[in-house]
């Protein structure tokens, strides 16, 4: 696509804080991209309605200006037995808006906060499975390193890949 093209698109994306009102798109989302079954639509609705609303919660949507759409989603919590370190638990795109950068801006507004309120270090999770290349990719592009891994952790030949990234020297 061209720059002009991804410029346009970013122009009608705002990237902001999640709110009450964002849930219903959150799980059609999450539907959608088949994490999980529709239906466990009540229990993702539970768990991530849980999150939008818990303060030691960063939940940031991107979504176009003018639509109650939900394109893309990322949140992290704290890691409670960690100094200033936080994961970043979930981080969604819809497949029709991937690789035009949301992913990108999801990741930089989270360490940007993450940054102003003098945390450390973000973790993340991640699947070696072939599916999650291109999301692998691009933690690598954005400075995250893997740290670790856990074979056979998510079921056998899907191993637990940990990434990391310091938030300040």
């Amino acid at each position: 696509r061209s720059k002009a093209w991804f410029e346009k698109m970013s122009s009608f994306t705002q990237i902001r804080e999640a709110t009450d009102q964002d849930l219903d798109g959150i799980v059609r989302l999450v539907i959608h991209e088949e994490m999980f079954a529709p239906d466990q639509a009540d229990m993702v609705t539970d768990v991530l309605g849980d999150k939008i609303f818990d303060e030691d919660v960063i939940f940031i949507v991107a979504a176009p200006s003018v639509q109650d759409e939900i394109l893309g989603f990322i949140f992290a919590e704290p890691r409670a037995t960690a100094d200033r370190v936080w994961e970043i638990v979930m981080l969604v795109v819809h497949s029709d808006h991937a690789h035009q950068g949301i992913e990108v801006e999801l990741l930089q507004r989270i360490e940007t906060e993450l940054t102003d309120i003098d945390q450390r270090l973000i973790v993340i999770d991640a699947s070696s499975n072939s599916e999650f290349d291109r999301i692998r990719t691009l933690y690598e592009s954005e400075g995250y390193d893997c740290e670790g891994r856990v074979r056979d952790y998510w079921e056998y030949g899907d191993d637990l890949l940990t990434y990391r990234k310091h938030l300040f020297q």
